[in-house]
């Protein structure tokens, strides 16, 4: 879910805990600098087991370092790490919750598209080619 503004991230926040509340949760998140990072953070960091900041290969996108100062600053106090690159972040976002937790990639249209890339999602994907895809993407030595 792209969910780049605070109300869209409170939706989402709604949607996680009405469906997947029991779950651990990586959240890899990027973002442009423009955008109500502050607003989108209050609303997700606290349903995160664990922060993967990470940016986008977009001129607008902001840092790793700047994300995980700023969710410091909001007072976040799981574990955070700046990995760059989207594929690569979700791979370790993976690997962290095993194959009953639950990646939430969000906080810019840019890093879900290349997160959809990463999985070989095309537009209009169903439900279980997502599953399919996310099992493959595990599996193939990316995660």
């Amino acid at each position: 879910d792209a969910a780049h503004n605070a109300a869209s991230a409170r939706r989402l926040r709604a949607a996680l805990e009405a469906r997947f509340w029991r779950q651990p949760m990586a959240l890899v998140f990027g973002a442009s600098a423009d955008k109500d990072i502050a607003g989108m953070f209050d609303a997700l960091l606290p349903l995160a087991d664990r922060l993967i900041v990470t940016e986008a290969s977009h001129p607008r996108a902001i840092t790793t370092e700047e994300l995980e100062a700023l969710a410091l600053q909001q007072g976040y106090s799981g574990p955070v790490e700046r990995i760059p690159g989207v594929a690569a972040a979700m791979a370790r976002a993976v690997e962290y919750v095993g194959p009953q937790g639950l990646v939430c990639v969000t906080g810019s249209l840019f890093v879900v598209g290349e997160a959809r890339d990463a999985f070989g999602l095309p537009v209009g994907h169903l439900r279980t080619k997502a599953r399919a895809a996310a099992a493959s993407f595990s599996s193939s030595g990316q995660a």
